[in-house]
């Protein structure tokens, strides 16, 4: 049996914002994971505003479930924004171009399906960096 206990989570997100509990890594990442192929999952933990660079996944599906706070998401494609709160599960298809922010204390559960480092970033434009820059009360389709 493999375990990752929940105290070593809280201290490897007191050095970094996210930590992967399985998976197959290739470097630590502050905190015992459980070695997987095929499968990833991990936690997000945003202490501060933070807006994510621009990208999508070339060839794995994201599940994030939102266990505390509030992500703004926004599809590249068709400029529509999504509010997600406490509870909220969403999923990102590979070759999605999106870009996300969170408020302070937004805490997040992702796993991706296959697996493994396909994050491909994009050049984001004008409006989509006033976008990421700060948070709209307003919810609005752009």
């Amino acid at each position: 049996m493999n375990i990752v206990y929940g105290k070593d989570i809280e201290k490897g997100l007191t050095a970094s914002n996210r930590v992967y509990l399985c998976g197959y890594l290739h470097s630590e990442n502050g905190v015992r994971h459980i070695p997987t192929d095929g499968y990833e999952i991990g936690v997000s933990n945003y202490q501060g505003f933070k807006a994510d660079m621009p990208h999508y996944h070339s060839f794995n599906t994201e599940y994030n479930y939102v266990i505390e706070g509030e992500v703004k998401l926004l599809l590249l494609n068709g400029k529509t924004e999504y509010k997600f709160g406490k509870g909220d599960l969403y999923v990102i298809n590979s070759n999605e171009p999106y870009v996300s922010k969170y408020l302070p204390g937004t805490r997040i559960i992702f796993s991706k399906v296959p697996g493994g480092n396909d994050k491909v970033l994009v050049t984001p434009n004008a409006e989509t960096n006033a976008w990421m820059s700060m948070w709209n009360d307003d919810f609005r389709d752009i």
